[in-house]
């Protein structure tokens, strides 16, 4: 009889983070196992981050976005819930958690997907007058829940650390 499929062990990386400087107007904290990388060939006024976790073959992907008036706001908001929403064929479940930390002014949603979906955790912040800040988490793997369970669960933590830990630099150029 031939033997079932098995899984890799998986050895989940330390929490320990640093705070980094970015080339963005927002810091957050890094996780020592995270390599942090900035996307070639994309212009404008906006920002570009990835943030790559080799051990575990995953990746959370930043896009800042300078706030031009109340309208782009509006405008941000409704195309980063597009992006999380567009996960609805193959999510079984997309759970919202308002996200407000005042002395900081972060202010957002943070989104958990269960099931097949590409992407298990995306969120947006914003100080609502002058950056705007979206990251989504992948995989580089075909999503099954069941086995990747621990991974997803560690890159949660992750995501809710990184979003909960946004500070704002200057203020962006309009």
């Amino acid at each position: 009889m031939p033997r079932p499929y098995a899984y890799h062990r998986l050895y989940l990386p330390d929490t320990i983070s640093t705070d980094t400087r970015l080339n963005c107007p927002f810091q957050i904290s890094i996780n020592q196992a995270a390599m942090l990388s900035y996307p070639k060939g994309k212009s404008g006024t906006a920002c570009w981050v990835d943030l790559h976790y080799p051990s575990i073959h995953a990746s959370v992907h930043f896009t800042y976005v300078p706030l031009q008036n109340r309208d782009h706001l509006g405008d941000c908001i409704k195309g980063s819930q597009d992006l999380v929403f567009k996960h609805t064929i193959r999510a079984s479940e997309i759970l919202e958690d308002p996200l407000m930390i005042e002395d900081r002014k972060v202010y957002g949603l943070f989104y958990r997907l269960s099931g097949h979906s590409a992407s298990n955790s995306q969120f947006y912040v914003t100080d609502s007058t002058h950056h705007f800040l979206r990251a989504a988490l992948y995989f580089d793997a075909t999503p099954h829940p069941d086995s990747m369970a621990p991974v997803v669960d560690y890159m949660l933590g992750e995501m809710e650390r990184l979003a909960s830990g946004v500070r704002w630099s200057e203020p962006a150029k309009r």
